[in-house]
């Protein structure tokens, strides 16, 4: 829908000012004549795969609510959030279940919607996903106005408040419906629907070509001089075709006046069709940011070195930025001003930067003989219990560590002191402890 007008004491909308929006929402065409949506997107491989391992790793880190304790912090088991959250955010999902699907729907459609259900106290005690598919946004006097099509056809107008609306790249774009900078996120299938289409492309040509007994054109000759009917041409063509299939494939065949079967060569296009698929495949782990080998793609140049700085990166520019912005997304619209100067959500990315046994291990020795990690945070970053008692808390101070600026000079023992010491506090009680 196009932007909301106000007309009188009325609203209504305009789309005819916005032709462009028009044709991509219900066209959604590509230069290599395929329709590219939400929907047929995710059944290219490439792009499931790219939406699976995105949108589980998400699901699976620890999502925490934390309470501010001078310049540290506890977790927040007490608050009303924590379990909604951590647990179930509704009566038919787990949390895992809830934020994949979120993510997928980032992903896919660049907008993810949550329907707040809250108490008369504003207490928000359900989280309820919404398909997208069936969202529009307009725009009611600066403010966004979401209209929302149930299962059932029935229509509903929320208010920002009772929307919890996480946008993926909020910028104003033909796909966007001409709506102001910051109230719809971009669509990365919409973004890139031309590498997609080709993919789709190739899948439906690849089809094709094994519906077709994946065999190439055949071609039928006959001796100079022989003429067919038109209605022999026909039941020949028929014939061939019915020989084609893949359930008639060891079938007979029969020919007459002296008819000779052969098979058209493959092009030198044709036989180039897989690499383009592989060149698909590339092209779309680069536009959700996943490496390649993740989704079952590896290179020939993948050391074990390599794939694992991949598996860090990954970590680093693909799965920390959308950690960042559910984020601050959670901070902003699901706890009230009060509860933000007290609370924060948080994701535990720790178990995904970890890396192999000998270097975490190394990392812990180096942390616990510096002094700037306890025992027990060594062992809650291994999911281990902690050591009863004060022991697993004590911080070690290196002997040789002073200020900044400071000279030490350590204390010089003078070997013959001590044994006179000793020889004194004999002489006194009469040689007793001697």
């Amino acid at each position: 829908m196009g932007i909301l007008h106000r007309v009188g004491s009325f609203l209504t909308r305009s789309g005819v000012n916005n032709p462009i929006y028009w044709i991509t929402k219900h066209f959604g065409g590509s230069a290599a004549g395929v329709n590219v949506t939400a929907d047929n997107a995710i059944k290219v491989s490439a792009v499931y795969a790219c939406v699976k391992v995105v949108s589980e790793t998400i699901a699976s880190l620890p999502l925490m609510l934390y309470k501010r304790k001078g310049n540290g912090k506890d977790v927040a088991q007490d608050h009303y959030l924590y379990p909604l959250l951590h647990d179930a955010p509704n009566d038919f999902m787990t949390s895992f279940e809830w934020r994949e699907g979120l993510m997928a729907h980032q992903l896919l459609r660049g907008n993810s919607y949550n329907l707040k259900v809250q108490k008369a106290s504003g207490k928000i005690v359900e989280l309820r996903p919404l398909n997208p598919a069936n969202m529009e946004i307009v725009v009611d006097e600066g403010q966004p106005v979401y209209l929302y099509k149930h299962e059932d056809g029935k229509e509903e107008k929320y208010t920002s408040d009772k929307i919890w609306h996480v946008k993926n790249l909020p910028i104003s774009s033909a796909y966007s419906g001409g709506l102001p900078e910051g109230i719809k996120g971009l669509s990365p299938i919409s973004a890139a629907k031309e590498s997609i289409g080709i993919a789709i492309a190739a899948d439906d040509y690849s089809g094709r070509y094994f519906q077709n007994n994946a065999s190439v054109g055949m071609a039928l000759k006959y001796p100079a001089g022989v003429k067919l009917s038109d209605n022999a041409k026909e039941y020949l063509k028929d014939s061939l075709a019915e020989y084609g299939k893949a359930e008639n494939k060891f079938k007979s065949i029969v020919l007459e006046n002296g008819g000779e079967l052969t098979k058209v060569g493959m092009s030198n296009e044709d036989s180039q069709f897989i690499e383009s698929r592989q060149f698909s495949v590339e092209e779309i782990a680069r536009i959700f940011r996943v490496p390649p080998v993740m989704i079952g793609h590896p290179t020939n140049t993948m050391t074990y070195a390599s794939a694992e700085q991949l598996f860090l990166s990954f970590a680093n520019y693909t799965i920390a930025p959308w950690c960042k912005r559910l984020e601050q997304s959670m901070n902003r619209y699901l706890l009230t001003d009060k509860e933000r100067k007290e609370y924060f959500f948080e994701f535990n990315m720790a178990g995904l930067l970890r890396g192999d046994l000998a270097g975490r291990y190394q990392a812990y020795a180096v942390a616990r003989q510096w002094g700037f990690m306890s025992v027990n945070e060594i062992r809650s970053l291994e999911n281990w219990n902690p050591i009863e008692g004060e022991a697993g808390d004590i911080y070690l101070q290196p002997m040789n560590m002073v200020e900044a600026g400071t000279e030490y000079e350590p204390k010089q023992l003078n070997p013959t002191d001590e044994p006179k010491a000793e020889l004194e506090k004999a002489e006194e009680t009469g040689g007793e402890d001697a």
